[in-house]
């Protein structure tokens, strides 16, 4: 049994390290596109692509955490590993411009919405959960908003 708890405990640690991983290298992707196509973006989009990929930080971190301390369910952390994913297809579809990218913003803005929701009512006095709640909420707002404006 202790063999189990300790094998498990490694393969939490290592999925921890992989997502700070990934989490670099996006960070690094993104400021290279950004820095491209900032010349030619709608203030609105490229505020909406910034609190997206702070939505996609955010949660990503807190899921790092929830692997590390061992505090969060199933449905918390998929809930944060979609709300994460989202965030980042959504920003990617609108820097390239995609004819898809309010609808994309229509659903993020459902996920994150879903996500800050989660984060909240777990939250329990916890500040970075409680940040990851405020950047979801602050991304539905945008997403929400940038929908209803390309659509009208």
């Amino acid at each position: 049994m202790g063999l189990k708890l300790h094998h498990f405990k490694r393969l939490r640690l290592a999925l921890a390290a992989e997502l700070r991983y990934n989490l670099k290298l996006y960070q690094l992707v993104i400021s290279e596109r950004i820095s491209v196509i900032i010349m030619t973006m709608d203030p609105k989009m490229m505020e909406c692509m910034q609190a997206c990929m702070e939505c996609y930080r955010n949660c990503t971190a807190m899921e790092m955490k929830c692997l590390e301390m061992g505090n969060c369910d199933s449905k918390m952390m998929k809930t944060m590993m979609d709300c994460a994913q989202m965030c980042q297809m959504c920003a990617d579809f609108m820097m390239r411009n995609s004819e898809m990218s309010m609808r994309m913003c229509e659903m993020c803005s459902e996920v994150c919405t879903k996500c800050a929701s989660m984060c909240e009512s777990m939250a329990k006095g916890d500040a970075m959960m409680m940040d990851c709640a405020k950047s979801c909420r602050h991304c539905a707002m945008l997403c929400g908003q940038m929908a209803k404006t390309k659509a009208a």
